[in-house]
């Protein structure tokens, strides 16, 4: 069994990481995938993989770490992404829940990641909440990108038009 997705760096989970892990592997969990959501994570995130059997990771910037971030964080994005740990890009998307929302912001950083994904060929984990018709639109620039959504809020008819855009 895999874990798709945990945050391993949580702070509650960090301090006590290899516990975590035993006990993943305990219950039958063979990797685990833990998930970045900003630089300062992403990098963590990849420290914690080094030297860690069946632990890997996805690296991203949350949507709702956009305003925290720097632009140049994508340039460090894409140096880290070169780690032989790093098995997907993510968790990124937009989020259209919590005020304020800067939405040119959080789609700059959702499609820069996207191209990083098509340009390294990763699969990528999106957060999409209350944003389907924004987050399906921009996928479509971005064909053969291949991922999963982790967070999604919309209706079934949503969730069939995600289906068959083949996530």
């Amino acid at each position: 069994m895999i874990d798709t997705h945990c945050h391993l760096t949580d702070p509650r989970l960090f301090v006590q990481v290899e516990h975590v892990i035993a006990r993943a592997k305990a219950a039958g969990v063979s990797h685990l995938i833990t998930i970045g959501t900003d630089l300062e994570d992403d990098q963590q995130a990849v420290a914690v993989c080094a030297g860690r059997e069946g632990v890997r990771c996805a690296i991203g910037v949350h949507p709702n770490n956009c305003g925290l971030s720097q632009e140049s964080d994508l340039d460090l994005l894409r140096a880290l992404a070169l780690a032989p740990c790093v098995v997907a890009l993510g968790e990124m998307g937009l989020d259209y829940h919590y005020e304020p929302i800067d939405r040119p912001r959080q789609t700059m950083f959702f499609q820069r990641q996207l191209e990083l994904a098509r340009e390294r060929d990763l699969p990528v984990v999106i957060h999409c909440r209350e944003a389907v018709e924004d987050t399906l639109a921009i996928l479509k620039d971005f064909a053969g990108v291949r991922g999963v959504f982790h967070c999604f809020t919309g209706k079934l008819s949503e969730a069939k038009r995600i289906l068959d855009a083949g996530y």
